[in-house]
């Protein structure tokens, strides 16, 4: 996504990038007017102790409470594109959409993986989160003005899976 920002802000858009800042950003981001830096809130370290099942959801909702919080309140711009790599797709995928419906921005999701296939690794693939994951990211994934695929393979299995292109 810093290379997204990048290109966007050789082009003199304004990029905000809004995520974990436990990756620091390229000194070149840094230095770079147009890159408006939001880091996400992380769940206190004890909330990360705990067992995944409890983990996941709690750090879910973290997420919504900053992003949301970041899109409503701190943008520096009105943005006309959001772009968000998935996964993660929950919730990242609802947010995208539910700030887009009301900013009227267009939204751009770049496919590095899917979600619910990273999800099944650890539940198994007949798992019932893993079918709601699933259903999730192809319902919000539709929903996107256009797609980015990291690999050919990738592009082609989700076109023939949900007729993304």
């Amino acid at each position: 996504m810093m290379y997204h920002a990048a290109s966007f802000a050789r082009h003199d858009w304004e990029a905000v990038l809004v995520g974990y800042d436990d990756t620091p950003l390229m000194p070149s981001l840094l230095e770079t007017p147009h890159i408006h830096p939001r880091p996400i809130a992380s769940p206190p370290k004890l909330v990360m102790r705990l067992p995944w099942i409890i983990r996941a959801p709690v750090r879910i909702l973290y997420q919504i409470i900053s992003v949301l919080q970041i899109a409503l309140f701190t943008l520096p711009v009105h943005p006309e594109v959001i772009m968000v790599q998935n996964p993660p797709s929950i919730p990242t995928l609802a947010l995208a959409c539910f700030i887009t419906h009301f900013t009227k921005a267009k939204l751009i999701i770049d496919w590095h993986n899917t979600g619910y296939s990273i999800l099944a690794m650890r539940t198994g693939e007949q798992s019932v989160l893993v079918k709601i994951a699933k259903w999730f990211e192809s319902f919000y994934g539709k929903k996107a003005y256009a797609h980015l695929f990291v690999t050919k393979a990738l592009e082609k299995f989700l076109a023939d899976e949900w007729a993304l292109e």
